[in-house]
């Protein structure tokens, strides 16, 4: 069982990698050019890229359908990716304004930390085969 979270980890990373990279560039996009408070422009990079990830997720690691319906799943993914989006905006909040790290680095830093809670709930929960 171990050794199955440890391959999924290993195949989450580029899924991860290709999410992230998507969130940061919209993240500047909306932060830096178009001038949109941070807060804002991390919110809804975080909702698009989460579902980028969804697909990506369950096109090439994880099973869908097998908990939970598709619906439920997407639920899911989105009620335990708020809490990461929770996550994401405190530390991306106390990267940038208590350490007065550059924002974008701080967004970078901050997905760090929210992608160990995104992928444990999906491995551990959201798409457990029974």
């Amino acid at each position: 069982m171990f050794r199955n979270h440890i391959a999924h980890l290993f195949r989450y990373l580029p899924v991860g990698g290709v999410a992230a990279l998507m969130d940061w560039f919209i993240f500047w996009v909306l932060t830096f050019p178009l001038e949109i408070y941070f807060i804002y422009s991390a919110t809804i990079s975080f909702v698009i890229a989460t579902l980028a990830n969804y697909f990506l997720g369950i096109k090439f690691i994880f099973v869908s359908e097998t908990r939970f319906s598709k619906k439920g799943e997407i639920f899911l993914v989105y009620l335990v990716s708020g809490i990461g989006l929770v996550i994401n905006l405190i530390a991306l909040t106390f990267a940038s304004n208590i350490l007065d790290i550059h924002l974008m680095l701080s967004k970078i830093l901050a997905s760090g930390v929210s992608f160990l809670w995104n992928f444990a709930t999906r491995a551990f929960f959201i798409f457990r085969e029974r």
